[in-house]
């Protein structure tokens, strides 16, 4: 018989596949931070992020973050009892407001530039 190479066997080819997976995850851990990856993993499996922008916007407070804080838009899912799923945009001063989640002293006032 003519056999001019080897075969790769399913166990090395199925190594490999894994292998980059790995890799791959690894270098969007370091790339985009870990919480923020581990985020967007379990955003497809959740319904709600509320408890996470909520963390975000604390943060925020307490660093006195006042253009983070007042400005940034954050897409937060979980706040309408009839839709979880539904997502609203929303400041963490905006949210403040809405919710009793959290207090925050930060004065918002003249801070966003106006579009």
């Amino acid at each position: 018989m003519d056999k001019k190479g080897q075969g790769l066997s399913v166990t090395t080819i199925v190594l490999v596949i894994l292998a980059v997976i790995v890799l791959v995850i690894l270098v969007a851990g370091f790339a985009m931070g870990w919480q923020q990856m581990w985020s967007k993993v379990t955003g497809f499996f959740t319904t709600t992020n509320v408890d996470a922008i909520v963390s975000q916007c604390k943060i925020h407070c307490t660093t006195a973050s006042t253009f983070e804080f007042c400005c940034t838009k954050h897409t937060v899912r979980g706040l309408d009892p009839t839709d979880p799923k539904k997502p609203e945009e929303l400041t963490c001063d905006e949210l403040d407001n809405r919710t009793a989640l959290f207090d925050c002293d930060i004065d918002c006032t003249d801070v966003c530039p106006k579009t």
